[in-house]
């Protein structure tokens, strides 16, 4: 621990309780509308067939009418618009696929959505980033959507947003890609993709941060480091990068909240139930103020929900069916989180702002994580969620101290009728109800930034509900970060050593090299051949337990310090045998009795032995063995299927070196890639039968027999 409490018995881990405002609550700011949200109304657009489990939404007018739309995206790879009618409903969705692999690996979880109107016609178009690429489908005539089009130079796309970034009123894209993030500008012939930074962010957004009438780029969570990213744009168009601490980083959202042309950045940390709101200068975030917010806060959003002309802050919960609403203080704080029953199918995995009535009042639209959409909407009556026991902090110290500050005292309150508290120091926490009944010292405190957090019951059994925390630093916090300087060129990757290109054991293990010293590693089991890969951080050497049987691709790439990555991957193949069957050789072919219909089999693990003949004119790889006495003298048709490629062949002679061909078939027909034979028998002659299967191919079959005629 960095300190000891006085009066304090023992620590325990933060429990992921409802929030409320960090600081002590602004006397002034009283809402000029009150919240008024109905029920949650579910729209059903048919994707539990396609088994969506993610997917991202946004509200705009892409049909033409001048009313606002609501979009959809999911991870079954779907775009949905579901259109507003003149009678301020929403129609059934239109549906247009999206290009890619349907649910694809993380962390492609939401196909992004950004919407303008990119061509100049006066329509507003769609952009959805995908594992293709960007993805644009530009509005027609008709008010329809236009089959997509790949915005060139864009891959694998995690994020993509868009603004006018070199102010010539028509908005461009920012993409934030595998291969770096990329700026697309809309141009009368389509859109000219350059490169940005090599780095691949995970959170983007973009404001004019320094008030210089450019657009900057705020990105953060590259390489595993979570720090804050500033990309400030020169008068010439190019990016100049600095790195400032971050406090949470489950989202992140930038905008001017407060109205006064400069701008916010508001972070989540969903586990910790921590929000903070951070004014963005030319220096830099400056030290932000805390709120505490229900556990699992995730994705942000803002708008003037009660409509006083101050943005609010809305937050979607991962762990449960609520969003919150802080509304915005006069003072420009925010008020304590309020939440609303939202998504009762799921928890809210993105969530966007918008008037979807057209009544004046700005409503919240939700996709949950089966991918359904939710709409609450400020029309009347709807209950917040069910809460417990407030904590509130009263006193304590906040933002930056002197280094000299190494004590500290926080007060706290409860609005519970016989209230106890739990209380944790740096995620530290304290078992059971411990902390005394309105206080709580630490002493010896460490130099650097720490956090308090507070939490009550309404008795002894009483649920904790909402939790106060805050943050602040002794002494300086160090906000500024220093940039690694970026290499010269992309490190290149050579795997050094794997697994036999064949092998029956289910295990497998990789060392691999860069060309750059301190490079990391990225890679990818059983990775899609196409190059759409979702690369996962790696040790090396590495290692893999219980592989399947079958054909396997292995695929790795060095990450410099800037997060340079190789454009050219290291990519390993080899096949994994199971067990080999008992009649896999010739010597142990299995008899089957003489009056045998048909025998299931699979070739799953077999090989081809040496000397063995190509049945069938064909060199198959996975060939079984059997012998057959016929009990006629009579004509039998013997055939091979299961809807594999199927390789048969009959034979006389009791030696694998000495085999007469009796007859052999690859293809029944052009349609057909089952195998069959017709053999004019001899009673008591024993005949010599194989199946194989064409190429890498290997599964279940069965071998028939019938008597003609």
């Amino acid at each position: 621990m960095t300190g000891h409490a006085v009066g304090v018995l023992a620590a325990v881990a933060v429990i992921a309780a409802t929030g409320s405002a960090l600081g002590p609550r602004a006397a002034s700011g009283a809402p000029a509308g009150a919240l008024d949200f109905s029920p949650p109304q579910e729209y059903d657009l048919g994707t539990s067939e396609q088994e969506a489990s993610d997917g991202a939404v946004a509200i705009a007018d892409v049909t033409g009418d001048g009313r606002p739309d609501v979009l959809v995206t999911t991870n079954a790879m779907w775009l949905y618009v579901v259109a507003q009618k003149a009678d301020r409903s929403l129609a059934a969705p239109v549906s247009y696929a999206l290009p890619g692999v349907p649910d694809g690996p993380p962390p492609f979880n939401e196909p992004e959505i950004a919407t303008g109107d990119f061509n100049r016609d006066r329509r507003t178009d769609v952009a959805v980033g995908t594992p293709a690429g960007v993805a644009v489908f530009y509005q027609r005539t008709d008010h329809t959507l236009a089959p997509l089009q790949i915005v060139p130079g864009t891959s694998r796309t995690f994020e993509v947003l868009a603004h006018d970034m070199n102010r010539d009123g028509v908005p461009d894209l920012v993409v934030s890609s595998d291969y770096g993030l990329k700026l697309a500008i809309a141009t009368r012939a389509g859109f000219s993709t350059r490169l940005v930074a090599p780095d691949t962010y995970l959170k983007v957004n973009v404001a004019d941060t320094n008030r210089d009438g450019r657009q900057d780029i705020v990105a953060c969570c590259v390489k595993g480091d979570e720090l804050t990213n500033v990309l400030t744009q020169k008068p010439d168009g190019s990016f100049a990068r600095q790195r400032y601490r971050s406090f949470a980083m489950d989202d992140m959202l930038v905008a001017d909240l407060a109205g006064d042309g400069r701008s916010e950045l508001v972070n989540t940390q969903g586990w910790g139930g921590l929000l903070t709101v951070a004014q963005v200068s030319a220096t830099g975030p400056q030290f932000p103020t805390g709120y505490g917010v229900q556990g699992g806060a995730g994705r942000l959003a803002a708008g003037d929900l009660n409509r006083d002309g101050r943005r609010d802050i809305v937050v979607g919960h991962s762990g449960d069916p609520t969003v919150g609403v802080l509304l915005q203080n006069r003072d420009h704080s925010f008020q304590r989180e309020r939440l609303f029953w939202a998504t009762p199918g799921g928890a809210a995995r993105d969530i966007a702002v918008g008037d979807v009535d057209r009544d004046g009042r700005p409503d919240i639209a939700m996709v949950d994580n089966g991918g359904e959409l939710w709409i609450l909407r400020q029309n009347g009556g709807g209950a917040s969620a069910a809460v417990g026991a407030e904590a509130t902090i009263t006193s304590g110290p906040s933002g930056v101290v002197p280094a000299s500050a190494t004590t500290a005292t926080f007060s706290f309150r409860s609005t519970g009728a016989h209230p106890r508290f739990l209380c944790s120091l740096d995620g530290e926490t304290i078992s059971g109800l411990n902390c005394p009944s309105d206080h709580v010292t630490y002493t010896h405190l460490a130099p650097g930034l720490h956090t308090f957090w507070v939490s009550s019951t309404d008795g002894d059994l009483g649920p904790s509900q909402f939790s106060a925390e805050r943050i602040w630093s002794i002494g300086d916090p160090g906000m500024l970060q220093p940039v690694p300087p970026l290499s010269p060129k992309a490190p290149d990757t050579t795997i050094t050593s794997g697994p036999p290109a064949t092998t029956d054991s289910p295990e497998a293990s990789f060392t691999y090299v860069a060309d750059e010293p301190g490079a990391d590693f990225e890679c990818e089991l059983d990775a899609d051949p196409a190059g759409n890969w979702a690369w996962q951080p790696c040790d090396e050497p590495v290692g893999y337990l219980a592989i399947f049987p079958g054909k396997h691709l292995y695929a790795v790439r060095a990450v410099d310090a800037t997060g340079h990555a190789d454009p050219t991957p290291a990519v390993y193949t080899w096949t994994v045998v199971g067990p080999r069957p008992q009649n896999d050789d010739f010597a142990n072919a299995e008899p089957l009795p003489s009056d045998t219909d048909a025998v299931g089999y699979s070739n799953d693990g077999a090989t081809k032995e040496p000397g063995e003949p190509d049945h069938a004119g064909s060199p198959g790889g996975h060939s079984l063995w059997w012998t057959w006495t016929a009990p006629l003298s009579a004509t039998y048709v013997i055939s091979a299927d299961g809807g594999l490629d199927t390789l048969l062949a009959v034979y006389t002679g009791s030696a694998l070196g000495a085999l007469t061909p009796v007859a052999s078939n690859d293809d029944v027909s052009a349609s057909d890639r089952s195998s069959s034979v017709t053999i004019a028998a001899t009673a008591g002659t024993t005949y010599d039968i194989a199946t194989d299967t064409k190429g890498d191919s290997a599964g279940p079959g069965a071998l028939r027999f019938a008597r003609a005629g």
